[in-house]
This record gives structure tokens, C-alpha cells and sequence, in this order.
């Protein structure tokens, strides 16, 4: 290392006497006792980007202040300092702050190449700047500047190579592979690093002083509640009415003397949260000072991820509570409980269980009845700190008075803040009896409707117009359909819902109500309108459609919704429960599917649970969940979706302890899971099938098909049944359904079904088959198909084995396009499958009805919404959103740390700001094209299986529309700069320039085709032996437009290794950037280098064929849309060869370099106007006029040209080719 030179801080007293000299504890004692002081501070000078220059304090790092010139930026740098200083420095971490004597030295670092650059070849020498002061006694601190890397060295220690495996450690954690981006840092290294003194008067507080004002500060300082809870205030909470008794109750709990924590103990939805905000707008009236906090468990331990972290963070918040006297609202006490739980430890609740039973920390929880059996279980030292209050629902009467004070209240914008509102609201004086709850009676409503967590998505600030019978009517359903949340916190929901779904002047009707009700559930009209009647015959036939033969089981079921849609059904119990009982394959799933279609609309309402899975004592935990999977399997679906038709199939063969978890559910529709969370059945049908029976049934010598003895069937079955369920479960069936085995008749029906089923599938309706059979077909395929015992299983193994199979062999002999006919017919007990291609079907000049054309349609639907979603998993969209997160982490650090408006203001007008609203708008063009792409796909597939209209052209003009849409979006992520405002510089040499008019005048037609604008130039030796006259210039501009310098050596021990540096430059694949690829230090040798090439401009396009001569190389620069995107690829090795034939060593070799910057600043060689030109580099692609082919080494392939696609546009073909491939495989 070389010493630079050396800085000594000095300490100066208030009269102006320097104390370098003094011992430590000397300087410790003016740093304690002089409230005013002069410091001299060192800064490190750093140059940036001309005229960017940094100024950073060597022992304040985050005090780094940038400007164009030295005096500027530490001139600015000053009063930052001072009030870090004064406000937010103690003395001692002052004294610590103070460097020693401070050295600037040079390390030299030899890094090897990485194999993932292919331009870097050769071992490179960086130097970079560092910063050395002693550190104590037996270390010295080593500070380098340009990877913001500190390194710690014992005096016994090997600097040198402590330093080189701390930077490469920094380089490999910083992930750098590259050249490029090695050179972002030397712009922070080079020119060297300067060292300055700032000189600095700073007035500090005495210890004295400092403990006075710890002590006022003591009761005002929140900073932990800050940070993990949110302030209740008045102003940003809704009035909530009809709790003056829990209220009460609550504040009393919580005054003086004995006041005491509280636990709101009720189930979801009363509204516990809205009377604790109740409280908080109630304080004046209850004569209640405490400030109110809220937060929960989750927020508690949110990035407390080191040993010990959030049992610190608690311990602060409960005292910082007591010292301000605060009530913290935790939320859910079993959430509280479980977070920071880690195995056996406890968590949270268990933590803070002392201080809540002590008084030290006054809080409100809240939790369900069930919760609190669990917690009193598990901790019931938690349970015990709390007092309990319970709170009930509403009677009708309340609930409808306040959902009538809801219509009323304003919905709250999802843009609007709240609290704006309210403080706008707050400064009419006129206002404050309005806004005060405590001037309404217990006759008007009760419970906030928006404290419960309403969504406000509504943009209505005017009161809704409710019409008669309205809320009746939302009440009622809600009553009658209850879930796990009680009244009124569902009915508040649904009602904030619907609102938000009407226009400003809309009323809200009955209709409305019951339409929203079943758009919601699910359940059909006749279940929901009082005035409609169900048309039994309807839903009959509707169920024989898709059950057959079984109209014993069908009537029952019919029976069943007749007392669903009359009321009545049990309210404490599921909607019906039923037991399907008989042989496998007779319908007993089939009439579960078509029943849930018939109540819940669809078929995916039905949870099906094979029970045969639950046969192991563990079933249970299964079922509603365990500590490691708190997510029950049954108690999980029901609580997503409650309104649903469960399936227990086979359950016979569940474990015992199964029918034990039954009971409860068949009895009280209710089912509590392993944390406390109760599932709601009331509203869900539950069926359960079983085969018991089956093999004694098989053992009779006759069957139902030569009996008919309908009633000795039924009779055993339930025999069996009766025989296997005990009392108290075979009780709490509603109904226990017999399924009679399927007669021959009916296995012929069925077979009809499949074979209709059959035409209906995708392998027929591509080719626009037909297919057609006739009776003797089906008779032959029930006769083989049928056996009572198994139903109409057996059946679809024949038919797929007799029918489906030859087809599919058939079909494969004829070719794709054309479509078919299936003649399908039986003789001597087999089928006969005459296959008929058909050339000639009028539908299929029509692509909207050519089955085939829609199917590929959907297909590349399919195809482009699976590119859609690989585009939201790419690299360069994590790259642009990890890059977006990172600005808005910096900007919302600043924002912080501002201390005035208008430094916040210049924060949100500055290029930090806009650079992010940058990244913002990239993300949300994809994002938005993403869901564009899948709202379009399920548009044309739910058309194309519902048999609607489908324009066929129009979807593939859609497809080609969105696929450039795409094709823009990847761009932009990859590009850093704007599409529209692209450009790029390419500098071609070579030392034979005759080949080249085709490839400028190829360039120069792919911009003219683009829209581009197109410049080119001629490189010219400054020195020439015979000046060129007027006309030798042939189309260029006799005067010439600059002069380029040659790119500066690297200091290198030998000419041979800046040779190679340089050689291996020009052939990397990185673009060159003027400010990235460049480094400060070389910027600084152009000073001593004088230029070398003249560079002239093009006047005609008639130049690019006629060089002068003498040239040197060549230059293009284009300008547009996606300029730098198509033609960066460009750069590399074009080699010609020679069209006499000659070896290869004659061939003309140019270096292609690419340049983001103006063609005035771009370093040409230190060779080229010696003539000489590298030859090595990446191959890019070869030409050979004689055989007109073009090997592009980037896509792999030869190609050739002719007078249907000339030299241009074949260029121009693998230009977007390459560009296309790039960017697609980005989704790969």
C-alpha cells in the first residue's frame, strides 16, 4: 500500500485551543464538560460522474452530501452535521465518533476472469482507494469508499491479505461477474480519493442537562408503540350504538382504583372491536385519560427473527404503556397466544400474562367462547389476568335498526383517508353534537358497521334510500342462514356490499337484497324468495336427467328441498343429513353432484371427503387440524365455504373416534378446530355413502332384477345400517336413503347417455365427426355391461374398451383436417365401426362453426395466459420489482428522516421519486396485461364448452394484438432506458472496408422500415500522407463533425497485458455505457491524449456505398421505438469472406461495438489509426457473397438469400429473430 497522506482530526475547547496533544481522557473531559465545542472533522472527497462530486464524513456515512463542486458540497455538508451533533449525538458516542489520524492509501486487487463474461479473458489489476485511522490499541479500521466496506485489522494481521478477501468476499455478495460492472465502482475510486477538513462549532448538552431532559421526555416517549401499534383516536373511529351495558361494564374495568384488563368475550361479528372503539370516542363522558393503542400478535413479532428480539420489543411496549398510562388493545387472544410460540415455548400471551395480572400493562383482548375454553386449557394463567365480559348479539328488533343507521352513514372512499374526513368534519362546531354517540338513546342502533372490517370500496357519500321491507328481508335470510359470524356483524357486511354495488340515486330493495343473498351463496330462488313456490315436478325431472333408475331415491330428495324452500328445517342443525346406502356404481354420487347443482348452482360447491383415508386414530387431527397444520381438512373447507354440500363417501370405514367428531355435527351443525375457530355447518347438507350390506346382498341366491322385491332390498340394507351405527348416531340421520340395483332398462339408458356424452368430446367435434348407432349397438353394450351387483361401472369399462379405443385407433390413419363419420353398428356380438372421411361438410368453410379452428383458438389462448403468468415470474419483471421495492424502501427512509414539509416535498419531486413512479408504471403495464390475458382466455373458453358464438378471425387478430403487447412489455423490463426514446451508436472498423456498403445500406432499411432516425459517418485519420480532395469524399461532409480521442491504457506492468485488456474489452458482449463502462480515472488521462480519428457525416445516402478512401471504419447511430433493444445484439466479430475463395485468413474481419451514447463520445482504440485491428472477440456472424449465405452464430444456423428476400431483408429477418428470442426466453 502507498501512503497518500495523512489527516489528524483535531478537538478545539470553545476558546479555539487545539488538544490534539492532550491524552484521552483529557479530550473525554472537554467532550463531557463544555457545552460548546469546535470540531475538525475529516471528509472524504469522492468524484463521481462530471461534475458530480461526493462529500462524506469519514465516522458519518449517512451524512454523505453530493454537489458540483468541493466547496459546494462541503459547504452543504455543514448543517446536517451540526444537527447530528447537537440533537441526536451524546457525548460518549461522540468520543467514540472521533477518528484517529487518518491515512489514504491505494490497494491493488488482481481478480481473475469469471467464466460467465465472455469478453474477460485476462487477470485484471483494480485499485482501489481506502481510508486507514487506528481503531484503539491493537486495530486499525480500514473504510473503502467505493464498496461502503469497513474491515476491522489486528496489528499482528496481514493487511494486504485481510483486505483482498473482505473486497472479493463484498464483490461476490454484491454479485459481481463482469467488467461492466467492475466499472461501477471505479467511478467512485478514481480520480484518487481526496481528503479534506471541516471545520465545525457544535454546542452539546451537559450530562446534567441531558438527564433533566431524559426525565421530562420519560412519559412521551412512545417509540416502540409507534412502531408496532396504531393511536385510536376519536376522529378516525365510527360511532357505535346499543352497548351501553358492555360499554359501561368495560369502562368500569378499566378506572380507577381497581382497575383491571379486560377480555371481550363473544362470537365473531357481535362487534367486541367496535366497542372498544366506542370506548375511545366515549372517554370524556366515562371520565377515562388513557391513550388507546392497537395492536395484535402478528404485528408483535413482525421481523423479530434473532433469539430473544420480540420478547424485548413486548417488554419495551409494556413499559413504555405503563409510563404513559395507555390501554394497548392485542386483539385476539388466541392469536396473541400462538404468536412467537417456537415448539414447546410460549408465546406472547404467556409472556405478558404477569404484567396484564399485575396491572403494570392495562389491555383489552377479545376471543370467542370457545376460544376461551381453549386458552383457559392451555394457559389458563392468561385466562386468569383478564376480567371477562361478555357480550351478546342483538335481538332482531336492534340488528334492524342498526343496519337502518348503516343505509345511513356515508361510505367511506377507497381513496379517501378517513381521517381527513373526519377532521374536516370536526372543524364545523355544528358538527360535534352530530358526531357524539353519547346523545343517542338505547332505542337507536348499536355496533359500527365499518369497525368490523366492512370493505370501503364505495365511492356514495350521500345516505342510501332503503326501501320498505329491506332490511327485513336482509335480516331474515341472514337469520335464517346463519354462519360462524353473528348478528350484526355478517348483516353489516352484506349491507356495506350491496351498497357499494349501487349507483348514487339507487334505493335498496328487497330484490336487490334477495339477488345479491343468492349471487353470494348460491342457493336458488325459491330458497330465498318467500313468494316463489318450488316446482317439484321441474326439480324431479331435473334429477332424473341425471340420476336414472332410481326414483325411490329421487322422490326422497325431492321431499328433502320441499322442506328446505318451505322452512322447515332445523336452524341448530345442517339442512338435511342423509345416508345413501346400496351397491357401488347405482348414483349415490351422482345424486349428491346433482344436488348440489340444484341448491348451491354449482358442482363445485361440493366438499368431498373419501373416509376411507381417516381409518388411523390420527384421522382427527386431520379433520380439524393439529399444531402443525392448524388448517383442518373438514373444518377448513366448511370455513371457507360455508354454504356447500358435504360428501362423506364410504364412511364406514373411518376410524371410531371419526363418528365421535360426527356427532357434534350431525346434532349442533358446529364444529370447533384446534385453535379455537368454530365451522359452521347449519347451512351446508351433509350425505354420507355406504356399502354396508353389499356382500351379504351378493350372497342371496336372487337380486332385485328377478325379485322386484323392492321392500325385502330396502329392508336389509337399513338392517345393516341399523347393525353398524350406534343409537345416538343412527338418531341424528334425517333421512336413509336405499339405492335399488340397476335394471337392465336402465343400463341401456345409461349407455345412451355415454354414447351421446361420447359425440360430445373433443377428439369428434375437432374434426366435426359424426357419430351414429343403432339400437342394437346399445343393446349389446348393456348386455355386456350389466351386473347388478356393480352397477354402471362395468359399463364404461366396456364401452371405453369396445367402443372408444378402436376409434381413437381409427382416427389416427386420417389426417387432421379433415372430418369424419362414425357408423357404429353390432353383429354377432361385436362392433362393427365404419369410419368414413369426409372432404366436402359445408360447416367447415365457416372457421366460427369449424370445431378444430375454435379448439386451436382456445388452445393458443391457453398457450399465451401460461406466457402471461411466466412473464409475472421472469427475471426481468423480479428484477424490476426488487428494484421498485428497494426505491420505495430509500424514498420512505428519507421521507422519515425529513424534518420540514418542504424537504419532504423536494423528496416527492425528485429524481428518486420519479424514477420510482418509473418502475411503478412498468409493473402495472404487465400486471394489467396480465389479467387482460386471462380475462380474455376465460371469456373464449367459457364460450367455445358453452357452444356460444366465437368469431375466429377476430380471436386470432386478439391474439397477434396481445402478443405485441407482450412482446413491448418484456422490452421494457429489459431496457432501462424508455422504448419510444431509444438510441444506439454502432462503430464498425475493420482493415479492409470494401464488403461493407451491403451491411450500412442493410442497416440503414431495417431503420427506414422501423420509423427510425438514421445517421451514419466516416472514421478518418487526423494524419493522412495525401489529404483527401472534395470529391473524394464521395457523399460525406467534407468538414468534419468532431474528433475522437483513443481509449486510455490500463496501468499495466508490461504493453503486452494492456493489449490484451483492451483487446478483451472491445470483444465483450456489454454494450458500452459512457458512464459505467468508462472509468473516472481514464476520463481523467483524456486530458493528456489527443485525438486521433476525425469523424465526418453522412450528406447523401448514396454514400454508404462509395467509403473514401482511407477510411477507418464506420459509424451508424439509429433513434426510435426499441432502437438500442433490436440492434445491441449487433455487436461482436462479422467476418466476410473473401469471394474468390481464398483461405480464411484472408477474409475481412470488422468489430462491431455497440454504444449507448452519442457517436462525439465514444474512445475508439489506441491501434486504430496505426491501422492495426483486433481480430479475436465473440463471432457474430459470417457472410459469404459468392454462395449468398449468412451463418449467424447467435441463432445457430445458416441462411441464405436470393431476388424473393434480398440481403436486407434477410438481415433484417434475423435481427428480429435474435431480439424475439432474447426477449422470449425470458418466460423460460
Amino acid at each position: 500500500m502507498l501512503n497518500s497522506s495523512v489527516v489528524e482530526p483535531a478537538l478545539v475547547d470553545s476558546c479555539h485551543r487545539p488538544t490534539r496533544a492532550l491524552p484521552w481522557h483529557r479530550d473525554l473531559y472537554h467532550t463531557f464538560f463544555m457545552p460548546q465545542l469546535r470540531l475538525q472533522l475529516p471528509v472524504l472527497i469522492l468524484h463521481g460522474p462530471r461534475p458530480l462530486v461526493l462529500a462524506q464524513p469519514l465516522m458519518f456515512p449517512e451524512l454523505s452530501i453530493a454537489g458540483e463542486s468541493v466547496p459546494q458540497a462541503i459547504a452543504r455538508l455543514g448543517p446536517r452535521l451540526r444537527r447530528q451533533i447537537e440533537k441526536q449525538l451524546s457525548p460518549i458516542e461522540l468520543a467514540h465518533r472521533r477518528a484517529a489520524p487518518v491515512e489514504l492509501l491505494q490497494h491493488p486487487l488482481q481478480l481473475l476472469p469469471h467464466r460467465e463474461d465472455i469478453g474477460w479473458r485476462h487477470p485484471l489489476t483494480c485499485t482501489f482507494d481506502v481510508a486507514r485511522w487506528q481503531q484503539g490499541d491493537q486495530l486499525f479500521a480500514y473504510y473503502v469508499p467505493a464498496l461502503t466496506l469497513t474491515v476491522l485489522v489486528g496489528r499482528s494481521d496481514d493487511a494486504q491479505q485481510v483486505l483482498d478477501t473482505q473486497i472479493r468476499a463484498e464483490l461476490f455478495r454484491g454479485g459481481i461477474r463482469s467488467l461492466a460492472q467492475l466499472s461501477r465502482f471505479d467511478c467512485l475510486s478514481h480520480p484518487p480519493m481526496q481528503l479534506s477538513v471541516k471545520q465545525l462549532t457544535a454546542n452539546l448538552l451537559t450530562p446534567r442537562e441531558q438527564q433533566r431532559r431524559s426525565e421530562s421526555d420519560a412519559h412521551s416517549a412512545t417509540t416502540t408503540l409507534r412502531r408496532v401499534a396504531t393511536r385510536l383516536r376519536r376522529s378516525e373511529l365510527q360511532p357505535a350504538y346499543h352497548c351501553r351495558r358492555s360499554l359501561a361494564r368495560l369502562a368500569e374495568c378499566l378506572s380507577l382504583p381497581a382497575r383491571r384488563s379486560a377480555l371481550l368475550v363473544g362470537p365473531s361479528g357481535v362487534g367486541k372491536t367496535a366497542i372498544v372503539h366506542q370506548l375511545v370516542r366515549s372517554l370524556q363522558r366515562f371520565d377515562l385519560q388513557h391513550p388507546f393503542w392497537s395492536t395484535e400478535g402478528t404485528r408483535l413479532v413482525s421481523g423479530q427473527c434473532g433469539f430473544g428480539m420480540w420478547q424485548a420489543q413486548c417488554l419495551q411496549l409494556a413499559k413504555e404503556a405503563q409510563a404513559t398510562d395507555a390501554v394497548v388493545h392485542l386483539g385476539n387472544l388466541v392469536e396473541l397466544s400462538e404468536s412467537g410460540r417456537i415448539g414447546g415455548s410460549g408465546g406472547i400471551g404467556s409472556f405478558l400474562a404477569g404484567r396484564i395480572s399485575d396491572g403494570s400493562l392495562l389491555a383489552v383482548a377479545e376471543c370467542t367462547a370457545e376460544q376461551l375454553t381453549l386458552i383457559g386449557r392451555r394457559e389458563p394463567k392468561l385466562a386468569a389476568a383478564f376480567e371477562i365480559i361478555h357480550v351478546s348479539p342483538p335481538s332482531s328488533d336492534e340488528t334492524r335498526h342498526i343496519l337502518a343507521a348503516a343505509a345511513q352513514q356515508p361510505l367511506i372512499s377507497a381513496n379517501r383517508s378517513p381521517r381527513r374526513r373526519h377532521q374536516k368534519t370536526q372543524t364545523n362546531p355544528k358538527n360535534k353534537k352530530s358526531q357524539s354517540p353519547q346523545h343517542l338513546s338505547d332505542a337507536q342502533p348499536s355496533k359500527t358497521p365499518p369497525a368490523n372490517g366492512s370493505p370501503q370500496t364505495s365511492a356514495l357519500a350521500t345516505p342510501t334510500p332503503v326501501a320498505d321491507g329491506a332490511l327485513e328481508l336482509l335480516d331474515r335470510l341472514h337469520r335464517r342462514f346463519p354462519t360462524d359470524a353473528a348478528a350484526p356483524g355478517r348483516q353489516l357486511r352484506f349491507l356495506q356490499q350491496v351498497r357499494s354495488e349501487l349507483a348514487a340515486d339507487q334505493p335498496l330493495t328487497a330484490p336487490r337484497i334477495a339477488a345479491a343473498f343468492m349471487r353470494q351463496t348460491g342457493l336458488p330462488s325459491f330458497l330465498v324468495d318467500d313468494q316463489q313456490r318450488p316446482d317439484l315436478d321441474r326439480i324431479e325431472r331435473q334429477l332424473a336427467e341425471q340420476v336414472m333408475g332410481q326414483p325411490h331415491a329421487l322422490q326422497v330428495l325431492v321431499d328433502v328441498v320441499a322442506t328446505l324452500a318451505l322452512g322447515f328445517s332445523r336452524g341448530d342443525r345442517p339442512l338435511a343429513s342423509l345416508l345413501l346406502i346400496g351397491p357401488t356404481g347405482v348414483g349415490k354420487t351422482e345424486s349428491a353432484k346433482a344436488l348440489a347443482r340444484l341448491i348451491y348452482s354449482d358442482e363445485s360447491r361440493m366438499i368431498r371427503i373419501d373416509m376411507s383415508e381417516l381409518s388411523t386414530p390420527s384421522a382427527v387431527s386431520r379433520l380439524i387440524g393439529d399444531v402443525s397444520k392448524p388448517e383442518g381438512l373438514l373444518t377448513g373447507a366448511i370455513r371457507a365455504q360455508p354454504f356447500s354440500l358435504l360428501l362423506l363417501d364410504e364412511f364406514e370405514k373411518a376410524h371410531p373416534a371419526v363418528f365421535d367428531l360426527l356427532l357434534q355435527v350431525l346434532g349442533e351443525g358446529r364444529l370447533t378446530d384446534s385453535k379455537g375457530r368454530l365451522a359452521d355447518f347449519r347451512n351446508c347438507i351433509l350425505m354420507m355413502t355406504s356399502n354396508l350390506g353389499v356382500e351379504s346382498f351378493r350372497a342371496q341366491p336372487l337380486g332385485l332384477a328377478q325379485t322386484d322385491d323392492q321392500a325385502r332390498y330396502r329392508h336389509h340394507f337399513e338392517t345393516e345400517v341399523r347393525r353398524f351405527l350406534r343409537p345416538e348416531m343412527y338418531n341424528r340421520l334425517d333421512r336413509i336413503i336405499a339405492y335399488d340395483p340397476l335394471s337392465p332398462e336402465t343400463i341401456a339408458s345409461i349407455a345412451r347417455a355415454q354414447l351421446n356424452e361420447i359425440r360430445q368430446r373433443d377428439g369428434l367435434q375437432a374434426r366435426d365427426g359424426v357419430l351414429q348407432w343403432d339400437e342394437a349397438t346399445v343393446q349389446l353394450l348393456a348386455a355386456e355391461g350389466y351386473q347388478p351387483s356393480l352397477g354402471a361401472r362395468p359399463l364404461a369399462r366396456v364401452i371405453e374398451r369396445r367402443l372408444v379405443t378402436p376409434l381413437a385407433e381409427a382416427l389416427c390413419n386420417l389426417p387432421p383436417d379433415c372430418g369424419v363419420r362414425v357408423d357404429v353398428t353390432a353383429e354377432n356380438q361385436q362392433l362393427q365401426l365404419n369410419v368414413q372421411r369426409q372432404d366436402h361438410l359445408p360447416q367447415r368453410s365457416d372457421p366460427n362453426q369449424n370445431s378444430q379452428a375454435r379448439i386451436a383458438i382456445v388452445k393458443k389462448w391457453v398457450a399465451m395466459r401460461r406466457r402471461a403468468q411466466a412473464m409475472l415470474r421472469s427475471p426481468a419483471f423480479l428484477r424490476v420489482a426488487n428494484r421498485r421495492t428497494q426505491l420505495r424502501r430509500e424514498l420512505k427512509r428519507n421521507l422519515k428522516t425529513a424534518a420540514t414539509a418542504n424537504r419532504r416535498r423536494r423528496l416527492l419531486g425528485s429524481a428518486l421519486a420519479a424514477s420510482l413512479r418509473e418502475y411503478e408504471k412498468r409493473i402495472q403495464e404487465v400486471e394489467s396485461l396480465h389479467q387482460a390475458v386471462v380475462d380474455a382466455e376465460t371469456e373464449v373458453a367459457l364460450a367455445h364448452y358453452q357452444g356460444q358464438p366465437l368469431d375466429v378471425p377476430q380471436q386470432a387478430q386478439q391474439l397477434e394484438f396481445f402478443r405485441e403487447r407482450m412482446w413491448e412489455g418484456l422490452a421494457s423490463l429489459l431496457s432501462e432506458q424508455d422504448l419510444e426514446r431509444q438510441s444506439l451508436a454502432l462503430f464498425i472498423t475493420g482493415p479492409n472496408l470494401r464488403p461493407l456498403p451491403p451491411l450500412l445500406t442493410a442497416y440503414r432499411h431495417f431503420a427506414k422500415r422501423h420509423g427510425w432516425a438514421f445517421d451514419a459517418y466516416v472514421l478518418l485519420p487526423l494524419a493522412m500522407d495525401k489529404p483527401l480532395t472534395a470529391d473524394e469524399f464521395n457523399g460525406w461532409n467534407s468538414s468534419p463533425l468532431c474528433a475522437l480521442k483513443p481509449r486510455p491504457h490500463r496501468r499495466q506492468n508490461s504493453q503486452s497485458k494492456s493489449r490484451s485488456r483492451t483487446r478483451t474489452r472491445r470483444s465483450s458482449s456489454s454494450i458500452k455505457y459512457p458512464a459505467a463502462e468508462e472509468t473516472i480515472f481514464e476520463a481523467a488521462q483524456h486530458v493528456s491524449l489527443q485525438p486521433t480519428v476525425h469523424v465526418y457525416g453522412m450528406r447523401t445516402p448514396a454514400a454508404l456505398t462509395d467509403l473514401p478512401r482511407g477510411a477507418l471504419g464506420c459509424a451508424v447511430r439509429v433513434k426510435g421505438r426499441g432502437a438500442r433493444l433490436l440492434l445491441e445484439s449487433e455487436q461482436g466479430i462479422h467476418t466476410f469472406r473473401d469471394p474468390a475463395g481464398r483461405s480464411r485468413q484472408h477474409d475481412d474481419v470488422f468489430l462491431v461495438e455497440a454504444h449507448a451514447g452519442r457517436v462525439i463520445d465514444f474512445d475508439v482504440s489506441p491501434e486504430l489509426h496505426r491501422r492495426q485491428f483486433p481480430r479475436d472477440g465473440y463471432p457474430r456472424r459470417q457472410y459469404n457473397f459468392n454462395k449468398k449465405l449468412v451463418n449467424d452464430f447467435q441463432l445457430d444456423s445458416v441462411y441464405q438469400w436470393d431476388e424473393r428476400q434480398p440481403f436486407a431483408e434477410l438481415l433484417e429477418t434475423l435481427i428480429q429473430q435474435e431480439a424475439d428470442q432474447r426477449i422470449w426466453r425470458q418466460l423460460d
